[in-house]
């Protein structure tokens, strides 16, 4: 009998990207249940009206979670877009938060939730591609196909890695604040010292000129894990990557020079260039 892992490695069938626009639209509905809980039933006015609340501080919400603006009377929501925007409703009546911190709130889970959504298509495209030699379009169908069985398993995790990254700033701001509160600091000084980092690549356009589209976005990501790495396991926080550049951040200088330290290391020459793709090895200059 064919195994779990069997089926991982196995091609797609033969009808997987076969009539991409009768199963495109088949597969939507099937993400709609799984992923919005029910078909799109309501518009905006029924979202405020379900909620009891002004027209456009449910169009504020929808916009503020960078999704696409419909119209008033567009059909387009579900009874779980009604049950979040009766959160944050809820939310500021009864915890009493300012209508500008629940829109913070709101544009933080829109930015990441945009930001993560895309990359882990992508990464699935890209598996897809690679695990069974499709082209770009067969593989984005496949992904397509396979969404609704994968969201669930993206989901707990997400929901876990959330959980996690919360108890670590907790446990931060607890030391952190602890420590002020019984030290006497300096009630008008700034709250917390933090060293902060830069580094980019050096010759990053010249390095990478030759290179394929294939070749150019392994060197990236290649770079963005190794300095990921540096700076996670040194005692560091990523607070972006941008292409050839990583921005850090540590709790103090002996952390924050640690990490620098660690990124001149690896990303400075003394890595093998046989790791990187052609091009060689990334050199490090920081700031």
């Amino acid at each position: 009998m064919p195994t779990a892992s069997d089926a991982a490695t196995s091609p797609p069938p033969d009808d997987a990207t076969s009539s991409p626009a009768g199963a495109a639209a088949s597969t939507l509905a099937e993400l709609d249940d799984v992923l919005l809980g029910g078909p799109r039933t309501l518009t905006l006015r029924d979202l405020a009206s379900r909620i009891d609340a002004p027209l456009d501080f449910v169009r504020l919400y929808w916009q503020t979670l960078g999704l696409p603006h419909p119209e008033a009377d567009d059909v387009v929501f579900t009874e779980q877009d009604a049950d979040a925007v009766g959160r944050m409703s809820r939310m500021i009546r009864e915890r009493g938060f300012a209508l500008r911190t629940a829109s913070s709130l709101t544009r933080a889970l829109g930015h990441t939730a945009d930001r993560l959504a895309l990359w882990q298509v992508e990464a699935l495209v890209e598996d897809m591609a690679t695990r069974y030699g499709l082209d770009d379009t067969s593989a984005r169908l496949l992904v397509l196909d396979r969404l609704a069985d994968l969201a669930p398993l993206l989901e707990a995790q997400l929901v876990h890695a959330w959980r996690r990254q919360l108890a670590a700033i907790a446990g931060r701001l607890a030391a952190d604040y602890g420590e002020q509160r019984t030290s006497g600091a300096d009630r008008e000084g700034l709250p917390l010292a933090r060293a902060v980092g830069f580094a980019d690549m050096v010759s990053f356009t010249r390095r990478t000129a030759g290179l394929g589209s294939t070749d150019l976005s392994e060197f990236v990501q290649r770079f963005e894990y190794a300095a990921r790495n540096v700076v996670t396991n040194a005692g560091g926080r990523v607070v972006k990557t941008i292409g050839d550049a990583v921005l850090f951040v540590a709790d103090d200088v002996v952390t924050g020079a640690r990490v620098a330290l660690g990124l001149a290391r690896e990303l400075g020459g003394e890595r093998s260039s046989a790791s990187w793709p052609p091009g060689g090895s990334p050199r490090a200059r920081g700031a």
